[in-house]
């Protein structure tokens, strides 16, 4: 075969060759960093909230909250700490979105009450240091529940307000204590921190109130109502 020959066949088997090349790397799918611009919205992962379940009741943690079941693993260390000591399980606001204001801590305190074996002594028990409180109590099919409140409590420069739920079933009782802290924004200096709104607060009381409301009867399998 003249050399000129052998010169144009590997020519044509090299071009061809690129050619492959070419259209394999054209055809993979672009990534999703390949597509972004600056005009592109990025739309958050789904982040998933932990239930936790005893066969009777289960409940769910927000992913703005977290879970503790001793004093030491709540993270959040305030004069007025998210909830009362003693717990089965601790909810608590774990973000710093209002780290500059005098929010102090909110969360929800969960316990088994063994002690309040019926009915009635789940449901008319009074909070511990309360002689006289507001009660509301409503009754279901698969349920007893009341409401105790407002359960408001201070310290020097600080205050708390919240609520006590007790919930009767399948021979049990528990108890969702809420719980929202906030220090005194008159005791800081001028510009030192920005005062907690009042429409933020009864938004943060309404989240934890989600919370107990999203209380999930096991066998059921229908969340509470609220009274």
């Amino acid at each position: 075969m003249p050399k000129i020959t052998r010169i144009i066949i590997q020519t044509i088997i090299l071009l061809a060759a690129l050619a492959v090349v070419y259209f394999i790397v054209s055809d993979k799918p672009e990534t999703p960093q390949d597509t972004i611009n600056d005009n592109t919205t990025q739309v958050p992962q789904a982040t998933t909230t932990p239930t936790i379940s005893d066969g009777v009741i289960s409940f769910s943690v927000p992913t703005d909250f977290a879970l503790a079941v001793t004093a030491e693993q709540v993270l959040a260390k305030k004069q007025i700490p998210p909830c009362y000591e003693g717990f089965d399980y601790c909810i608590y606001y774990n973000s710093d979105f209002y780290k500059d204001t005098n929010f102090e801590s909110a969360g929800v305190t969960i316990n088994k009450r063994p002690d309040l074996k019926t009915h009635d002594t789940c449901l008319r028990t009074l909070p511990a240091g309360y002689s006289t409180i507001g009660s509301t109590t409503a009754e279901y099919p698969e349920y007893f529940i009341s409401k105790f409140g407002p359960l408001d409590d201070a310290a020097a420069g600080h205050y708390a307000t919240g609520e006590d739920y007790r919930i009767f079933t399948d021979q049990k009782c528990y108890q969702f204590i809420t719980r929202l802290g906030q220090s005194r924004f008159e005791n800081y200096p001028v510009d030192k921190v920005r005062e907690f709104p009042a429409a933020d607060a009864t938004r943060m009381l309404d989240k934890l109130r989600d919370i107990v409301g999203g209380v999930t009867l096991v066998k059921a399998d229908k969340n509470i109502q609220l009274p």
